[in-house]
């Protein structure tokens, strides 16, 4: 009943009025069926009972407006029905009903019905009549009388109706405040959000141009290799340290729409996992003489149980603050000890102290400690570190004593069989080395830049590709030939990476081809609709070509026949 007439609206403003047109229209209609039997029963006029009847009935009439999508006229038949019922009630019974609460109630509900500001004229003139009109009546008339016990029983019920009426509307108010300070808080958070993160995107990416423009230049110069090498260090340094700012923007999203993530439990080779974070943030050590010392206790496990992409996020993060905060020529210390049930990692550096003050908000989001110098930075790392042990059901710790800061984490250890581990292999390992022919690879990105890159990598790894540009020349495509397998963006044009995988799901002809989406975006809503089309596999970017292999494995089982191919009819 509240609903009524809006089940084909879209704003939502319109809706919001409808629906509280309603809901005082309901409210006001069970008053009535509660306390007249009561009224009357006390004082059996028929006066009173012809005009309870009248009210009931036309105020029901608003929700049949409503559902008609006459919506201004329900909403001035609700306002001025109870205008005229407050003064005819208020003539024939006195003082005694108190309904100057019921006018105060129809004045502060104005605002919230109508938005045109002619009718608010309007609906404010007619209730400061009403009740001129009610306080004369009071002072001329008084028909009916009673006693004064069930007077007071009258007037309890009266006043009780309107104090339900009264809060319900304060209630729409007070949410209505709430949500204005949210909003105010949510565009604050906006604002520094975008700064912060376009600042530190935009270093990122400048510098990615620039290293880009060096090596183009001695590319065309003909330099040695090796004189090279040094640069395309540096490029993946900083295409490393965009995708940081990239996964740092998704996983904020995630803490913000309140979404928690799937932990995504694998065994992870621990020294190596850690050599591998490190070998990337020694980069940026070695341009300010900044070691990074490792150091990891026996009794750790060589293998543990975990959720790689987290971990990774958490100590990519500790690493880089200590770098951003450290002095030149320091060493950081990353120190893993363990006990049989808890892991425990500490990152040491020297640096500027943290003052006590900033201790207490270092992992509120946009943070940041500049010491004696500017140094820039999201303020986002310490925040997401500390929301994503929550998900892995771990710990944070600061201590922070003079030069020397530590930043200590917990999370729950569980070991794994070294034995489980699969060797990874070299990127340039051919995967035609696992089949006797080609693999044939439909390929669908609207990005030509995207589509050019993954072409080039699946070619050098023994693929013959096909390339298309949306879902719908998927569908075309596959109505000529069969590939091995289907790699879709999940954006696109015309139609989208789940559609597409829907048709082809249910299509007899093409629901046994392996179909992987690649996505940038991180959300666990996306995540779960892109599972529910259909998909085989997912990959989140950016994905590595070892990455795509491992699905190419697991989806296409090593044969020794001729696999379906592109030229197949």
């Amino acid at each position: 009943m509240i609903k009524t007439g809006t089940a084909s609206l879209e704003d939502e403003e319109m809706i919001t009025r409808i629906t509280f047109v309603n809901k005082i229209c309901v409210v006001i209609s069970v008053c009535i069926l509660i306390i007249a039997p009561v009224v009357y029963f006390l004082t059996p006029k028929t006066s009173i009972l012809i005009a309870i009847v009248i009210e009931f009935l036309v105020n029901n009439m608003v929700l049949f407006l409503n559902y008609k999508k006459w919506y201004k006229t329900a909403a001035l038949t609700l306002f001025f029905l109870q205008c005229a019922a407050v003064v005819y009630f208020g003539t024939l019974m006195g003082a005694m009903l108190q309904l100057q609460f019921m006018v105060l109630f129809l004045i502060s509900i104005i605002y919230l019905i109508f938005k045109e500001t002619y009718l608010r004229k309007i609906c404010l003139a007619a209730a400061i009549l009403t009740l001129v009109l009610l306080e004369t009546s009071y002072y001329y008339t008084n028909v009916i009388t009673v006693s004064s016990s069930d007077a007071l029983v009258i007037q309890s019920l009266a006043i009780t109706g309107v104090m339900i009426l009264i809060l319900m509307v304060s209630k729409t108010y007070v949410v209505s405040n709430d949500s204005n300070k949210v909003l105010e808080k949510s565009n604050y958070f906006k604002r520094m959000f975008i700064s912060k993160i376009s600042h530190e995107l935009r270093n990122s990416l400048a510098k990615t141009q620039w290293i880009a423009g060096l090596l183009k230049q001695d590319i065309q110069l003909d330099k040695p290799i090796h004189t090279i090498a040094p640069l395309v260090e540096l490029l993946n340094y900083a295409a490393s340290n965009a995708a940081n700012i990239v996964n740092s923007v998704l996983s904020m999203s995630q803490i913000e729409a309140g979404i928690p993530d799937d932990i995504q439990r694998s065994p992870v080779v621990l020294k190596d996992f850690l050599q591998k974070i490190i070998a990337v943030d020694n980069i940026a050590a070695r341009s300010r003489s900044i070691k990074i010392q490792p150091e990891i206790d026996p009794a750790v496990p060589e293998v543990m149980i975990t959720d790689a992409f987290r971990l990774k996020e958490i100590v990519t993060n500790l690493l880089g603050n200590a770098l951003k905060y450290s002095f030149r020529e320091t060493t950081i210390l990353l120190k893993v000890t363990a006990t049989d049930s808890v892991l425990t990692l500490a990152v040491t550096n020297t640096g500027y102290s943290i003052p006590p003050d900033l201790q207490e908000k270092i992992f509120h989001a946009f943070t940041t400690h500049k010491g004696h110098q500017y140094i820039e930075g999201t303020g986002l790392g310490l925040f997401i570190v500390q929301n994503t042990l929550q998900q892995m059901s771990g710990t944070i710790r600061l201590d922070s004593n003079g030069p020397v800061t530590t930043f200590t984490i917990t999370l729950p250890l569980v070991a794994g069989d070294p034995a489980a581990i699969q060797p990874e292999e070299d990127a340039d390992t051919s995967i035609t080395e696992f089949f006797d022919v080609s693999l044939h690879v439909l390929l669908a990105d609207d990005d030509p830049m995207n589509t050019s890159i993954l072409e080039k990598a699946l070619q050098r790894i023994g693929c013959k590709v096909k390339s298309v540009h949306n879902g719908k020349e998927v569908l075309t495509a596959t109505a000529r030939y069969l590939p091995d397998i289907i790699i879709l963006d999940n954006v696109m044009p015309e139609m989208d990476g789940i559609e597409t995988v829907r048709h082809l799901k249910a299509n007899a002809r093409t629901k046994d081809i392996p179909v992987i989406i690649a996505t940038a975006e991180g959300l666990t809503e996306t995540l779960t609709q892109i599972k529910a089309s259909g998909a085989d596999a997912i990959m989140t970017k950016p994905y590595s070509i070892n990455e795509l292999k491992k699905h190419f494995n697991t989806l296409i089982p090593p044969v020794t026949g001729q696999l379906t191919g592109m030229s197949r009819p």
